[in-house]
């Protein structure tokens, strides 16, 4: 397959692949809670069904029929801990939701493909899905680069610093006092520099943000939106936009309600 990447006016980013003589436009999907909800119903809450099935459970909004009814060339699948999930479990969390990646999606899927590399885009064969693992928050490791070298090994492709709540590398979007990376996020943020893992700034601080863009070879936002369209604190204002893209960061939309009109009711995924 040959393809190439293409940013479009609103950062949505598509692979247009040629795949024998026809031209095909492919959508890769960067944020799902897939993980946590397969590891909530494993858990027994909150479905009280045990287990969900990736294949076509209807309380995925990410499962292995919508993927191919929309053609999907990857998929991204977020690890997030709760943030009431104590300290010293949130690492085990984190081994539960790798663990579901591969039992629940890779090895009962073969058309689901383990990607930890950006070259194994160009890898994929025609029906071929590729999966991608990413972390949602530095919570899972804490201040142990042991664990966070386990995770570049596993294949994390992008880290978000934080989620809403704040934590021992940042700030997250929720915190009041509005802080930027601390040392060690920084540490973290050149460390992903280093491996070729993308930095999210989705759930920073404004402060947060300009850090990170300020450190970082690879920003991304894998779900954020405009905030002059809906004033929103997880979306972007301009001149945050013009800043990623000045320096080749990829923006990718958000669907979720609130994100897109004041008001609006949040679906079930965040």
């Amino acid at each position: 397959m040959n393809s190439y990447r293409e940013r479009t006016n609103n950062g949505y980013q598509v692979y247009i692949s040629k795949q024998k003589g026809m031209d095909s436009m492919k959508i890769i999907d960067t944020h799902c809670d897939a993980l946590l909800k397969l590891q909530l119903a494993k858990r027994g809450l909150p479905y009280g069904k045990l287990p969900l099935s990736f294949q076509h459970a209807a309380e995925l909004e990410t499962n292995l029929a919508r993927l191919q009814q929309g053609s999907y060339m990857a998929q991204f699948f977020a690890i997030f801990i709760e943030p009431d999930v104590p300290s010293d479990e949130k690492w085990q969390h984190a081994l539960e939701q790798i663990d579901m990646f591969h039992t629940e999606i890779l090895d009962k899927h073969p058309e689901m493909k383990h990607m930890k590399s950006w070259e194994d885009f160009d890898r994929l064969q025609p029906g071929e899905i590729g999966a991608v693992l990413a972390l949602e928050g530095a919570d899972a490791f804490g201040n142990d680069f042991v664990k966070l070298r386990q995770l570049y090994r596993e294949g994390i492709l992008y880290m978000g610093m934080s989620w809403n709540n704040a934590n021992l590398c940042a700030d997250g979007a929720g915190e009041p006092r509005g802080g930027g990376l601390t040392e060690l996020g920084k540490e973290v943020v050149n460390m992903n520099n280093a491996n070729q893992v993308y930095t999210d700034v989705s759930h920073s601080t404004v402060k947060g943000f300009w850090d990170i863009l300020e450190l970082s070879d690879y920003p991304f936002a894998s779900h954020a939106n405009a905030r002059a369209i809906c004033d929103h604190p997880r979306n972007l204002y301009d001149e945050q936009i013009k800043a990623m893209f000045a320096k080749n960061g990829l923006i990718h939309l958000v669907y979720n309600p609130p994100f897109i009109k004041k008001g609006q009711r949040p679906s079930n995924d965040r």
